[in-house]
């Protein structure tokens, strides 16, 4: 009995491997996924760090009649502004570079 599932998904890998995928990946899905997962590194990170430390951080923070949860919150928003700081930080080294090597 184990043999036959054996073969059955030994076959169904490779049929499913040799066919082209329906649709293809676009741009906007590669990059909301990197986003998420940038973005639950980050939480998972903030959540194990403010449990070691001992923080106690509220379940939800209300902002005129919208309620969000505060960490997700800032995991999305760092996520969000890392590459722009990331850019800003690399314009400032090339910036500051040129005018040391001109001294």
């Amino acid at each position: 009995m184990l043999a036959v599932f054996l073969i059955l998904a030994i076959f169904l890998f490779f049929l499913f491997k040799s066919k082209p995928a329906l649709r293809g990946e676009t741009g906007l899905s590669k990059a909301v996924r990197e986003l998420l997962a940038v973005a639950g590194t980050i939480y998972l990170s903030l959540d194990a760090l403010f449990k070691f430390i001992g923080l106690k951080i509220p379940d939800k923070v209300s902002i005129g009649d919208i309620a969000l949860k505060p960490l997700p919150t800032v995991a999305l928003l760092l996520a969000i502004l890392g590459p722009v700081g990331e850019g800003v930080y690399n314009a400032l080294r090339r910036t500051c570079g040129k005018r040391i090597n001109k001294r």
